[in-house]
């Protein structure tokens, strides 16, 4: 990865160098800034034969962007979403978007699973990842179903949820098809704090 990265046998940044089938890309958003990404990227841009890095996926299913998600790297979501590799055909920067990993997860289902607000904002203002008020159906279920604020209770974000509820998003208009399965799940994982939801109107106390 060092010699391909520094010029030398640059055909192995393509390739998976983890048992998790990560390629040097979904490794380098870990990094948390635009280097080695951007070097990375000028290293295809220069060899577009090597192919597109942006779809590549790695043992989970997850795409370069998903991994600058979940590592919470903002400099390199933004490149990698403002980026189009040399000689791809068709291929849009917003493609990645819409890709699911294995779970059927999209990287705005993600961001919201780990409960980064800041990366779900910039996510879903992004265009055409809203419609009439609503965020597409692509982002609000995954594959088995478990609506988007469901998983960002069940990894225990529940300030993250009331923001969410606060918010000018709109993310909350399905919640009335799953209020009664939410509300028993935050019941269970919340009786020790002090994140309550109470049925009815769904009023929220956040004492923190």
């Amino acid at each position: 990865m060092i010699l391909a990265y520094h010029g030398q046998n640059y055909v192995y940044v393509m390739l998976p160098v983890t048992v998790s089938k990560d390629t040097p890309f979904h490794l380098a958003v870990y990094s948390e800034r635009r280097e080695p990404l951007q070097g990375l990227l000028d290293i295809v841009n220069r060899n577009p034969t090597l192919g597109n890095p942006l779809t590549k996926k790695n043992t989970y299913g997850n795409t370069v962007l998903h991994e600058a998600v979940v590592a919470g790297n903002m400099e390199a979501v933004k490149l990698l979403l403002q980026t189009v590799p040399r000689e791809q055909g068709e291929f849009h920067p917003s493609e990645q978007l819409q890709a699911r990993n294995k779970l059927g997860e999209t990287t705005l289902y993600r961001a919201a699973s780990c409960g980064d607000k800041e990366m779900v904002e910039y996510l879903a203002k992004l265009p055409g990842q809203i419609s009439y008020g609503k965020l597409l159906e692509d982002h609000r279920k995954r594959g088995d179903l478990t609506p988007i604020l469901h998983a960002a209770i069940l990894g225990q974000h529940f300030g993250f949820v009331l923001n969410l509820y606060l918010s000018q998003m709109k993310l909350l208009r399905h919640l009335q098809t799953h209020a009664a399965h939410i509300q028993m799940t935050l019941y269970f994982q919340c009786r020790n704090c002090s994140d309550v939801a109470e049925t009815g109107s769904i009023t929220w106390r956040h004492d923190r």
